[in-house]
């Protein structure tokens, strides 16, 4: 397990484990998060990511474990506040506006307990901050997909609470509003010194906006760290994987290395005799006019801001490897090109 909650964190989630009926949903999970700090919770349709943030917000009742908000428990035991007194702001993933309230009828609904200079003062507060200031008397229907994301923000905002949780709060918006709006949020929410906890399925999104980034699949916590921690030194092969493309080989480690149809890999601590998987990323090989790598190209594709390449060597029992390169560079079908790999992006670890 891995776990990061101490007593600074505005968000603590320790040894929780969750149940639906016999599947393990959350299994021995820890997490945590400061004031301030943006933690994406990352992995696979189905390993327990909006189930670990539904327990902490108290929509499902924590089984075993322990979840603490500004040092307090929230959940432990018998213990179980309810989510409106938990200080936490929620974001869905469909948003769940009130379709028949206005925008500032929508972000004051959850601010009945204080008065009306005081909830008047609020939503005005959480309107200014999203840029959502001149659609207060406006409804849902008639806002773009990226408005009513912001406006299901700055309700969020508006009772000034101590963690905010947003389960894919991006998913429904098209790429380019997608980048605009979590530019924006994400700015949101670092000014606004709130601990924030985001679940998504996209590594590229989480790299983009995370402080640190927890990768989880089939209900534990892999690993934790900061983006170039996770993209750069993942703990196992399913992390590696995860956050991207990966040429994939079997192999034994031999005097400290192994042997693979891209050349040989170091494999540092790993004893000789051990049988390894290595794990190549695309952009960590090369075309060269010659080398020892010998291959065939099968087709390349012009991405835009990269090409990508699948090349098959020349050794018939080596499988097809992809390649990833800067700029448009497109060799033709059936070339013959060399394939270098300069060690970096290259991973091994024990099958």
């Amino acid at each position: 397990m891995v776990t990061m909650a101490d007593a600074v964190n505005d968000l603590a989630i320790e040894h929780v484990t969750h149940r639906y009926d016999s599947v393990l949903a959350v299994d021995d999970a820890g997490l945590a998060v400061g004031a301030g700090e943006v933690v994406c919770l990352v992995g696979p349709s189905g390993c327990g990511k909006t189930t670990l943030l539904r327990v902490a917000a108290g929509l499902e009742r924590l089984q075993q474990g322990r979840v603490t908000i500004g040092g307090e428990v929230m959940a432990e035991g018998h213990v179980s506040v309810p989510p409106e007194d938990r200080n936490v702001g929620l974001v869905f993933q469909d948003y769940a506006l009130f379709p028949h309230l206005t925008v500032r009828g929508n972000i004051a609904f959850g601010l009945q307990k204080y008065s009306s200079s005081e909830r008047n003062e609020r939503v005005a507060n959480a309107l200014e901050r999203t840029g959502m200031a001149g659609y207060a008397t406006t409804y849902p229907h008639q806002l773009s997909g990226g408005q009513q994301q912001r406006v299901a923000l700055a309700r969020a905002l508006a009772p000034r609470p101590r963690v905010v949780l947003l389960d894919e709060p991006f998913s429904g918006l098209d790429v380019s509003l997608r980048h605009r709006v979590r530019d924006r949020t994400a700015k949101i929410l670092r000014d606004s010194g709130i601990a924030t906890l985001m679940v998504t399925h996209d590594p590229e999104e989480a790299m983009y906006l995370a402080d640190r980034i927890a990768v989880m699949d089939k209900g534990r916590i892999r690993q934790a760290g900061t983006p170039d921690e996770i993209y750069l030194n993942p703990a196992d092969a399913f992390v590696a994987a995860f956050f991207g493309d990966v040429n994939r080989f079997d192999g034994v480690v031999t005097s400290g290395a192994v042997e693979t149809p891209v050349g040989s890999v170091p494999t540092k601590d790993i004893a000789d005799g051990v049988a390894v998987t290595v794990l190549v990323r695309p952009e960590a090989l090369k075309l060269a006019a010659e080398g020892a790598r010998q291959g065939t190209v099968l087709s390349s594709r012009f991405l835009g801001r990269s090409s990508l390449i699948d090349v098959r060597l020349s050794d018939e029992t080596a499988p097809t490897v992809r390649i990833h390169v800067p700029g448009r560079h497109l060799p033709g079908t059936g070339e013959a090109v060399a394939v270098t790999c300069d060690g970096s992006e290259t991973f091994v670890f024990p099958k």
